[in-house]
Parts: C-alpha cells; sequence; structure tokens
C-alpha cells in the first residue's frame, strides 16, 4: 500500500503524523530509512566517486 495514502485514510495529515507512518512502514519491511534503496539487511559498500576524482 502507498505509505502516504495509508496516512490520509487513516486521517494523519499533521507532518509529523505522515512521517512517522512512513518510518513505521520502513521499519515494518525492515527498510533502514537513511538507504531505502537497499534491500533489507543489506549494506552499502560503495563509495561515491566525484567527477573531480575522476581527473
Amino acid at each position: 500500500m502507498n505509505i502516504l495514502l495509508e496516512a490520509w485514510q487513516t486521517r494523519k495529515n499533521a507532518i509529523e503524523e505522515r512521517m512517522q507512518t512512513i518510518h513505521q512502514h520502513f521499519a515494518w519491511h525492515s527498510i533502514n530509512i537513511q538507504y531505502p534503496y537497499l534491500n533489507p539487511g543489506s549494506e552499502d559498500i560503495y563509495n561515491l566517486i566525484f567527477e573531480t576524482e575522476m581527473i
């Protein structure tokens, strides 16, 4: 289910309430809010390469 739709359906309109719903949803699915692009339990092992470092 869409997290924001769920918040709207439960009448959670304040930003704090919406954010709490998002955090709960991420926690329920074991997703790290800092790394939402990773699978649950995965580790971010890659370093960013900036354009200036490539020259």
